[in-house]
């Protein structure tokens, strides 16, 4: 049997009820995501489930951006203006102001050199799946040299 003291309760209480306000807007947060989230399967390596461990936390779980910090993809030109970008920003990211659909954006979005090209090619698919153009052919490879 173990022995806990008083004072190592109410350490953990002091710690628990310190942490508590985090854990409440995380959750309120990440419910607001979901709710607005059109759901699509999501399997592991699936371009559903890339997108939503790599880019969700900024761009939205629907891709509806953040207040005036992160951009929306949902409805973007980017996607059918200029696809041929995506991959080059998914790996090297990007820094400075943009405009995207009349908006200002001035964030650094990190970028991401672990994934691989077919990763990025299935992210991309499944952004232009929802919002772009799900025919458009995605040549990831050939971009990505493009952009070297």
């Amino acid at each position: 049997m173990t022995n806990v003291s008083s004072s190592s309760i109410v350490n953990l209480a002091k710690r628990v009820a310190a942490a508590l306000p985090v854990v409440v807007a995380a959750l309120v947060w990440t419910a607001g995501g979901l709710a607005a989230a059109e759901t699509v399967p999501a399997t592991a390596g699936s371009g559903s489930a890339l997108f939503a461990e790599h880019c969700s936390s900024c761009h939205g779980a629907a891709g509806e951006g953040f207040r005036s910090l992160y951009p929306p993809l949902a409805r973007s030109r980017i996607l059918a203006d200029e696809p041929e970008v995506l991959p080059c920003i998914i790996r090297y990211g990007l820094r400075g102001e943009i405009v995207v659909d009349g908006r200002v954006f001035n964030q650094v979005m990190p970028g991401n050199s672990l994934l691989s090209a077919g990763e990025i090619a299935r992210i991309i698919s499944h952004m232009q799946a929802l919002w772009g153009d799900e025919n458009r052919a995605i040549e990831v490879e050939t971009w990505l040299e493009d952009c070297k």
